[in-house]
């Protein structure tokens, strides 16, 4: 997914956003699955923007009736949801 390939931080969340959601909706309707899986694994640099993006990406999967699985998420990532409190929104496989 080319949305979550490099930087992930506030310089490029609101784009990224915008792209990632774009392609996972096509991924979704095209493959009706009750999940999606999202490869974080080629992130290489994460901020507070990040995880408000994923958490954003998240509520609108719910929204639409699906779930978001997050694989490969880097650590610095994992740590500021466990700061922020909200760690178990990130579902991982």
């Amino acid at each position: 997914m080319d949305a979550f390939v490099g930087p992930l931080t506030r310089e490029h969340a609101p784009t990224a956003l915008e792209m990632a959601w774009r392609e996972i909706s096509e991924r979704q309707s095209q493959s009706k699955l009750a999940s999606v899986d999202i490869d974080l694994g080629r992130v290489t640099a994460v901020d507070t923007a990040s995880l408000a993006l994923i958490l954003a990406l998240g509520r609108r999967a719910r929204r639409d009736g699906f779930l978001l699985r997050w694989v490969h998420v880097p650590d610095a990532l994992l740590h500021l949801a466990r700061l922020s409190n909200v760690e178990e929104l990130i579902v991982r496989p």
